[in-house]
C-alpha cells in the first residue's frame, strides 16, 4: 500500500512539472491536481458498490487507470491550449476543442 501511495506522489509530481514545461502556465499544470483525486475517489465509490476489496490487482488497476486520466487530460488540455493560441477566448476553445477530441480519447480507450 505504501508503495502504491509513493507512486502515485511521484506521478501526480512528473506529471505536473512537465506539463510546466510544456505549456509554460502553472494554472494549465495544476490541474491534474483537480483530476486525479476526482478519478480516484470515483474508482474507489465504484469498486465499493461493486464489492471489490482492495488488493495487489485492484492497487495496480487504480495506478494504471490513474495514468490513463492524466494522459486524457494531456490530450484534451493540449487540443484546447492550441485553440487558444489561435485567438480563441478559453470558454469557445474549451467547448470547441472538447467537442473535436471527446470521441478520439473515448474510442481509443475502448479499443484497448
Amino acid at each position: 500500500m505504501s508503495e502504491v501511495k509513493e507512486t502515485l506522489a511521484i506521478a501526480v509530481g512528473l506529471v505536473v512539472l512537465i506539463i510546466f514545461l510544456f505549456f509554460r502556465e502553472w494554472t494549465i499544470a495544476l490541474r491534474p491536481l483537480i483530476d486525479i483525486p476526482v478519478s480516484l475517489i470515483g474508482a474507489f465509490f465504484i469498486m465499493y458498490l461493486a464489492g471489490f476489496s482492495i488488493n495487489v490487482l485492484t492497487l495496480l488497476a487504480i495506478v494504471l487507470a490513474t495514468g490513463l486520466v492524466v494522459d486524457d487530460g494531456i490530450v484534451v488540455t493540449e487540443n484546447i491550449f492550441k485553440k487558444m493560441e489561435h485567438g480563441m477566448n478559453k470558454r469557445k476553445a474549451a467547448l470547441e476543442g472538447s467537442k473535436e477530441i471527446y470521441f478520439a480519447v473515448i474510442c481509443y480507450r475502448h479499443s484497448l
